[in-house]
């Protein structure tokens, strides 16, 4: 199993994580991995958006195009910037996996 550390800004992490983690600070995802969340800062000001930190855990090999797919889904129109192990990205689905893959291949 690999973690990756997903930085979400956002307006409405409230919204958000109550649409995310119902029941748990945890979820399992259709493929395998997991996503916990881990912390949230929230900021009233709408100039300041909300940080919501993640780790998403994967078991290797894992089909990278299913899990960019599921946060491409979850966090567009809702995040204003994404970072994934501390490198920030476009919320693009290929974007996105093209980064899993990297991180998640560079801890091997």
């Amino acid at each position: 199993m690999k973690t990756v550390i997903i930085e979400v800004e956002t307006v409405g992490a409230a919204l958000l994580r109550r649409e995310l983690f119902q029941r748990s600070a945890e979820i399992s995802l259709p493929f395998g991995a997991v996503l916990t969340l881990q912390d949230v800062i929230e900021r009233k000001s709408r100039d300041f958006p909300s940080l919501m930190t993640l780790v998403l855990t994967v078991p290797v090999p894992i089909a990278t195009n299913l899990v960019a797919a599921w946060l491409y889904d979850k966090f567009k129109g809702r995040a204003r910037t994404i970072r994934i192990e501390r490198t920030e990205i476009t919320l693009d689905k290929g974007e996105i996996e093209k980064i899993l893959i990297e991180k998640i291949e560079s801890k091997e």
